[in-house]
């Protein structure tokens, strides 16, 4: 454990791939199971926490000025595609009942989720709304250029055999 800056004068804690900031070992499991008395299996904590690093309560490595802003307190979607990464599987339902600029949305059309999405605002619900249809028109363009990448493959792989 070490005591990092990010340059920007913030400090922050952090382990690194440490033990501890991933999913606990089965024998830790089994020891906190005795110690707080609750009787969850440890597989199921090891295959819903599907942590690709070791994290840390401060995560300085996702730019939050990427992305246009359309809301005051907008998040990347990098950022909930974390977590929705590491605290679900696919086909699982996200709830966002402050849904902002829509990036939990976003975030779950990426990573092929369901969600429900609650916003009071009629100025963002028309934002969200744009902004889903404009990644859902990317994502077809995106696959349309992949499948023509594919054939083009495939056209190539036949000319040479």
């Amino acid at each position: 454990m070490g005591v990092k800056s990010n340059g920007g004068g913030m400090w922050s804690l952090y382990t690194g791939n440490n033990i501890l900031a991933q999913v606990p070992t089965r024998e830790m499991w089994e020891k906190l199971e005795n110690v707080l008395e609750f009787n969850y299996p440890y597989e199921d904590i090891s295959s819903t926490f599907n942590i690709e690093m070791g994290l840390t309560d401060v995560w300085n490595d996702i730019n939050f000025y990427e992305e246009k802003r359309l809301h005051p307190t907008q998040k990347p979607v990098k950022l909930i595609e974390r977590i929705i990464r590491a605290s679900s599987h696919e086909n699982m339902i996200v709830l966002d009942p402050f849904m902002g600029s829509g990036s939990t949305a976003i975030a779950c059309l990426n990573l092929n989720r369901y969600y429900i999405g609650i916003e009071k605002e009629d100025k963002y619900i028309e934002k969200i709304n744009s902004r889903i249809a404009q990644d859902k028109s990317n994502q077809i363009s995106r696959e349309q250029k992949k499948q023509k990448t594919d054939n083009e493959y495939n056209q190539l792989s036949l000319e040479l055999s």
